[in-house]
């Protein structure tokens, strides 16, 4: 079963919004992640295809902030090793969970997340 043409113009733009949407507030995960997943994908895919464009998102921004001298090279050295950590720690817990279980847990997670982010503000 291949991907049609439909399908692609149904999900280019939300995945292009995501981008938008994640670039101004964060959270384009709550959008892009379910996208993924109404487009076929398994769970597993659709996690590594959203963390992909936000790490590349996040490297674009950064490289702007390390030109303008806005970083803190101690600072970033120390939270780029945590980041590795828990990416590391992140993908082998959820390669150990079925893809089943896994799609029915973002069903009930998502929506669970997406409320709290939206009604307490200093998460954006």
């Amino acid at each position: 079963m291949g991907i049609t043409a439909q399908t692609y113009f149904i999900v280019l733009p939300l995945i292009f919004f995501a981008g938008f949407v994640d670039s101004i507030a964060g959270g384009g995960g709550l959008i892009s992640v379910p996208t993924y997943l109404a487009a076929g994908l398994s769970p597993h895919y659709a996690l590594g295809n959203n963390k992909f464009s936000s790490t590349l998102g996040t490297f674009i921004s950064t490289s702007r902030y390390f030109k303008h001298n806005l970083i803190s090279l101690k600072t970033a050295f120390v939270s780029a090793g945590f980041a590795l950590v828990g990416s590391h720690l992140g993908t082998k817990t959820v390669l150990l969970l079925d893809p089943y279980f896994l799609n029915y847990f973002l069903l009930i997670l998502i929506p669970i997340v997406t409320i709290v982010y939206f009604f307490n503000r200093k998460l954006g």
